[in-house]
C-alpha cells in the first residue's frame, strides 16, 4: 500500500471506529488492530499524541469529503448552467448531505467545550478554503479582499447551521437544509457584496 491509500484506509477505519464505539477519541492501537496495518507503521506516520492525531484524521476526512463535493459539482455545472447561489446553495448542501451519515461520529469529537473549540479553531481554515473553492466554481471573479470576505459569511453560516447540525436530535436533514436556504438567501440580499457576477 502507498500512503495514500495507507491514509484513506486509517481515516474510514477511524470514522468506523468513533461510529461503533462509545469512546470519543480513537488510539494508533485500535486503528491498527481494526485497519491490520502495523502499528509501528502507524505510529512513524502519525507520532503525535491521540488528540491530535484524531483532528489530522477528521481534517483529512473533511479534505477527502469537500473534495469530491466541489469534483461532482463541477460535473453538475458543466451540464447545466446554474447561478452563483444555486452552486453555493448545492455545495452547502452536498456537505450536510455527506456529513449525515457522520454526526454521531463528529459530534462525539466535539462532546466538550475544549475539544470543541479545538476543533472549530483547527477546522476554520479548512472550511474557509472549501467556501472558496465554491465561490470560485460559481464564477466569482471579485478581488482577494472581497472573495475572502464573502467566503468569511459564508464560511460563519456554515458554522452556526453544523452546531445546529450536531445538536438537532431529530435526525431530520430537512430542518438544516431549510436554515441553510433562509440563511443564504439573507446574505444574498447584501447585493453590495453578493451580487450575481
Amino acid at each position: 500500500m502507498n500512503f495514500v491509500e495507507i491514509e484513506n484506509k486509517v481515516v474510514k477505519t477511524f470514522m468506523e471506529i468513533l461510529m461503533d464505539h462509545k469512546e470519543d477519541d480513537c488510539s494508533l492501537e485500535k486503528i491498527s488492530k481494526k485497519s491490520k496495518i502495523k502499528l509501528s507503521d502507524l505510529q512513524s506516520l502519525y507520532p503525535f499524541e491521540e488528540k491530535t492525531n484524531n483532528l489530522i484524521f477528521l481534517k483529512i476526512f473533511l479534505k477527502n469529503l469537500d473534495n469530491n463535493i466541489i469534483f461532482e459539482l463541477q460535473k453538475e455545472t458543466s451540464k447545466e448552467k446554474l447561478t452563483n447561489f444555486e452552486i453555493i446553495l448545492e455545495g452547502i448542501f452536498l456537505r450536510f448531505e455527506n456529513l449525515f451519515p457522520y454526526k454521531f461520529a463528529i459530534s462525539k469529537m466535539s462532546n466538550n467545550l475544549n475539544k470543541k473549540l479545538i476543533n472549530f479553531n483547527v477546522l476554520l481554515l479548512d472550511n474557509h478554503f472549501f467556501m472558496l473553492k465554491l465561490l470560485k466554481l460559481s464564477g466569482d471573479k471579485t478581488n482577494f479582499i472581497k472573495l475572502n470576505l464573502k467566503a468569511t459569511m459564508l464560511n460563519g453560516l456554515f458554522v452556526k447551521n453544523m452546531n445546529n447540525f450536531l445538536n438537532d436530535k431529530t435526525e431530520n436533514i430537512n430542518l438544516i437544509m431549510r436554515e441553510v436556504d433562509g440563511d443564504l438567501k439573507k446574505l444574498f440580499e447584501l447585493n453590495f457584496i453578493f451580487n450575481e457576477t
